[in-house]
């Protein structure tokens, strides 16, 4: 058990190391954070100050420091590689299923040679990886 909890820890903390956000329940806003008994987790902890601030901010106060901020606007997708069949300003995943209904139509007018052939190709391409 103890061998378990310290990988846990072990791990969180390599996750804090390398910045990776870790997520912690602290309860309701209403009543006292609880502790969790390491120093560095309970520092993580926002005061009750903290969440009452965030929870209901002054109108008059200019600090905003400790409130969310707006998040940056998203860059624009860039250009699609020339001939791999994917629109302008289209997600990898709107591309792939534009080619699934693609495929589907193709297969559907394919004589029995070119499907032997298509289905030969693929047999091919999977064992070389």
């Amino acid at each position: 058990m103890w061998r378990h909890a310290n990988i846990s820890i072990s791990l969180r903390l390599c996750y804090v190391c390398v910045e990776i956000p870790i997520w912690f329940y602290w309860g309701s806003c209403k009543s006292r954070p609880p502790k969790a008994g390491f120093k560095w987790v309970d520092s993580l902890c926002p005061t009750p100050d903290e969440v009452s601030a965030l929870l209901m901010p002054n109108a008059s106060s200019s600090d905003t420091s400790g409130l969310p901020q707006e998040p940056e606007p998203l860059p624009r997708l860039p250009a699609p590689e020339l001939k791999s069949g994917q629109k302008p300003g289209e997600t990898w995943q709107q591309f792939f299923d534009r080619q699934a209904v693609r495929l589907a139509q193709k297969e559907s007018c394919e004589t029995p040679e070119d499907r032997r052939r298509r289905l030969d190709q693929e047999r091919s391409a999977a064992d070389t990886t």
